[in-house]
């Protein structure tokens, strides 16, 4: 869980020779390239970025699926009540 407005960082590790690159998938749509970083940063969390996270790791061996961790956006809400 991450307040909204705050950063979320992800983290993928996996072994191989050579190195594994990454990448993320959000509802199993990429959200990027792939990349040497093990890392995916959500900055300024919104509503929209809640949702299913995993992470893909590929080298010449092969690809490896991570577990999918669900991100929860806490959100901020101010109610004017007219009486």
């Amino acid at each position: 869980m991450v307040n909204e407005g705050r950063t979320k960082i992800l983290q993928c590790h996996a072994l191989g020779s050579p190195q594994p690159s990454y990448r993320w998938l959000k509802d199993g749509v990429p959200v990027g390239d792939f990349s040497s970083s093990q890392y995916y940063r959500i900055h300024n969390t919104r509503r929209e970025d809640a949702g299913n996270y995993q992470c893909i790791a590929k080298n010449d061996a092969g690809t490896i699926f991570s577990e999918k961790i669900d991100v929860v956006v806490a959100c901020k809400y101010l109610y004017l009540l007219n009486n």
